[in-house]
């Protein structure tokens, strides 16, 4: 499925294969890689059912054996990604904390992909609802019969996690109440069971501006129970903060104000990531030390030498306060599925420190988390492209990989890179094949430096 992109920011035209398991973007400033990050962003971060699915849900549960054409429902499903898409625009004001009118001109759509026919298996959600009876209820979409279903689900002797599909058919005795949360749920239910596949999982944005937010988020985290404490006086006058009212009075871009909300978040002392031996990874090979969330909303630093003392977090090295969000994210946050944004993955880290670090992003990659980068860095894409052309099996190739010190865990195959040069108004398309990639900007740029090198020890030498 590709992301159709015209006149955002610096960009008049363009497209994005939002399937790639790993995305680069690279090339001139000011080119729009990050307008195109955010967008992609919004698109994916927003994501819910729309209200729509609601008659579909209804009309299954009407239907006498609890079955659907899961076919006939297809355009349904289209127009609501449609209606995402148009939605998605209609707040990008918001989403860049930009004046009204910034993106009057701005469209995005999809396109290509996701093909229904193609799609196979059978996917099945199921809740129990808890009432004064409480029952369970299984939905299931089931693309090589062309079916959506709804049945019961019994519970054994009321022990919710252990339950088991019912012979009878769905129960025709809801109350008025029970009925509609069943609609209402298995709206939900059903659009996690057809949503896009690139579109399922959690969003999480490393901005450019990531050292910063370390910085402050002991400050931001006093300042929020502040908050807290006058907006529970005013509770009597109304309702609280929304989503919605805070995506509008934000002085801050959607990205850089969500991950203020997740570093000062006390969600960040659990562990409920996908990648710990990553992010343990980092931390040894990169870091050479720990990085921990405190109690107040900081973050602290423990070097593997002195485990037992924390360092401020404003007196450790660039490197840790650059690398601080994706170890917290990998620990934390990410599973199978989730996309994680990340500009500029190269700040502040010395050559070998980038490549490491591409090197463990791409065992992400190839465990199942999406990534898109945004690079300026000609170590990143060198990188990236070494890895590519690793994924030989050819035994000369392994050899070699076994003498640079790289695991197989790491060697990217081609098909799995969209990788695109940004600027002059254009998203490019670079081709990847067996034996990796260039990105020309940098290409040149190195040439130029070489060049006027070679120019200047001549100029000495005369």
């Amino acid at each position: 499925m590709f992301l159709n992109v015209n006149n955002l920011g610096p960009i008049r035209h363009g497209k994005v294969d939002l399937a790639k398991p790993l995305t680069v973007l690279t090339g001139p400033n000011h080119g729009g890689k990050t307008y195109l990050s955010t967008a992609i962003y919004a698109l994916w971060s927003t994501l819910a059912y729309p209200s729509g699915l609601v008659s579909v849900t209804d009309r299954l549960l009407s239907a006498p054996d609890g079955r659907l054409r899961l076919s006939e429902f297809q355009p349904k499903f289209v127009a609501a990604l449609e209606e995402h898409v148009a939605q998605v625009v209609a707040r990008l004001p918001q989403t860049f904390a930009a004046p009204d009118g910034y993106f009057k001109e701005t469209t995005l759509s999809l396109s290509g992909g996701d093909d229904w026919a193609q799609r196979s298996g059978r996917s099945t959600l199921a809740y129990i609802f808890h009432r004064e009876n409480p029952f369970g209820v299984e939905f299931t979409a089931d693309y090589g019969s062309d079916e959506l279903r709804v049945s019961e689900r019994k519970l054994q002797q009321r022990k919710l996690p252990h339950i088991e599909v019912a012979d009878s058919g769905f129960p025709s005795t809801l109350t008025a109440d029970q009925r509609s949360e069943v609609v209402q749920r298995g709206a939900h239910a059903i659009w996690r069971l057809v949503e896009p596949p690139f579109l399922r999982g959690a969003c999480y944005f490393v901005p450019a501006e990531r050292a910063s937010l370390h910085l402050f988020a002991g400050e931001l985290a006093r300042g929020r129970f502040d908050l807290v404490e006058n907006a529970a006086l005013a509770a009597s006058s109304g309702p609280l903060f929304d989503r919605k009212t805070l995506d509008e009075t934000s002085i801050y871009p959607a990205p850089i104000r969500d991950a203020l909300l997740r570093e000062i978040g006390p969600h960040r002392a659990r562990k409920h990531g996908q990648f710990e031996d990553l992010a343990a990874e980092l931390e040894a090979g990169a870091l050479f030390g720990q990085v921990r969330p405190s109690e107040r909303g900081s973050v602290a630093f423990f070097f593997h030498s002195a485990p037992a003392q924390p360092v401020p977090f404003h007196l450790v090295a660039s490197v840790v306060k650059s690398l601080a969000s994706i170890v917290m994210l990998l620990r934390n946050d990410a599973r199978i599925g989730d996309l994680l944004i990340i500009d500029e993955p190269e700040l502040n880290l010395h050559p070998k420190t980038q490549r490491a670090v591409v090197r463990v992003l791409a065992k992400a990659v190839n465990r199942g988390l999406k990534i898109i980068l945004s690079t300026h860095s000609d170590f990143v894409v060198r990188e990236l492209s070494q890895l590519v052309m690793l994924s030989s099996e050819r035994k000369t190739v392994r050899d070699a990989a076994e003498t640079i010190g790289v695991s197989q865990e790491s060697a990217l195959s081609a098909d799995k890179l969209g990788v695109y040069i940004v600027g002059a108004g254009d998203v490019r398309p670079v081709p990847v094949s067996e034996r990796g990639f260039g990105a020309e900007t940098l290409e040149d740029e190195i040439v130029r430096v070489n060049r006027d090198g070679e120019l200047i020890y001549q100029a000495l030498d005369e």
